[in-house]
């Protein structure tokens, strides 16, 4: 470290510890990466490994004196320091994760609502029914639709919170689940387009007057049904992502461990969803487990996200790769 720069930062650290009463969380940013040796040399403090080359030393700092010792040892290692700044008081990692559990859980509640109002409109293999529900109750089509979007805008913003939360622990396996989750975001939303088209055929415009009325009712059938099988394709994405998803829940330290085992077991589960549908779809009793499954496991870890948030963790090195 140059005496230059030695004297900047010290400058700064005066000013922001001047009439400090009380303990500070502060940032220390220092140029290169620390081995794992130094762990137990900056006891109490978390050690970040950032991607850009830094090393971050985070930790609660009760004085003057103590910051003081602290940037001695920084010192003692050699290594080139960068910067030291005051950390927000709080616990941001419980705040990005309750804010995820909102998020997933408000997913959840518009994808069921969804569910709901597109299931008492839609009666399999009946078009004649279907076409009368749907133009009976065509506010409850279009709400159910807009539902559907939104849920994925929703599913894809609280998968982007849950990569907020969980890089540190991997970055490029909490980015293999929120690439999985983006794929499924997208064929669900191309998807809806034939639902929409359904609605198109049923609402009576005039240039689809060249079809008979059976026609018409047996071609929004076929969109619906298409629909399906493009849910049913979303399916095999939302099923992957959970591995990933629930092996860094495991491995956070900040999360519940059986949080990620239901979840890594929830993705095996919910796989056999599409896969029955395409390769068994005489085997119905698969969904009942799948359902019961996927209910225990995505709606546990968006309640106690909401409510537990997550620890304020201190692992002795985080890999940021």
């Amino acid at each position: 470290m140059s005496s230059q720069c030695g004297y900047f930062d010290m400058q700064n650290i005066r000013k922001s510890m001047k009439d400090a009463s009380q303990s500070v969380v502060y940032q220390i940013r220092i140029k290169g990466h620390l081995g794992s040796q130094w762990a137990d040399w900056f006891e109490g403090l978390t050690i970040t490994l950032a991607d850009n080359g830094d090393t971050l030393l985070t930790g609660t700092v009760a004085d003057q004196a103590a910051l003081h010792g602290l940037l001695k040892k920084v010192r003692d290692v050699g290594m080139p320091l960068v910067s030291v700044s005051p950390v927000e008081p709080g616990n941001p990692t419980k705040k990005i994760a309750k804010r995820a559990g909102l998020i997933y859980l408000i997913y959840i509640i518009a994808t069921i609502m969804a569910d709901v109002l597109r299931t008492k409109l839609i009666v399999p293999r009946d078009a004649t029914t279907t076409a009368k529900n749907i133009l009976s109750f065509e506010w409850l089509f279009r709400i159910g639709f807009m539902g559907d979007v939104l849920a994925g805008v929703l599913f894809l913003l609280a998968a982007w919170a849950l990569y907020v939360l969980l890089k540190p622990v991997h970055k490029s396996i909490a980015l293999l689940f929120l690439l999985l989750n983006l794929g499924g975001v997208a064929v669900q939303c191309i998807n809806m387009l034939n639902l929409f088209a359904a609605g198109l055929l049923l609402n009576g415009a005039d240039f689809l007057k060249v079809f008979q009325d059976d026609q018409l009712k047996a071609l929004a059938m076929f969109f619906l049904d298409l629909h399906k099988n493009g849910f049913m394709i979303a399916q095999l994405f939302y099923g992957a992502w959970l591995f990933p998803l629930g092996y860094l829940v495991f491995k956070s330290g900040y999360l519940p461990k059986i949080l990620g085992i239901i979840l890594m077991v929830e993705c095996f589960a919910w796989l056999m969803y599409p896969l029955q549908f395409f390769l068994l779809p005489s085997f119905t009793v698969i969904l009942y487990l799948s359902f019961a499954v996927g209910f225990i496991g995505e709606f546990s870890l968006a309640l106690w996200l909401l409510i537990m948030g997550a620890k304020d963790q201190k692992p002795a090195i985080v890999a940021v790769e």
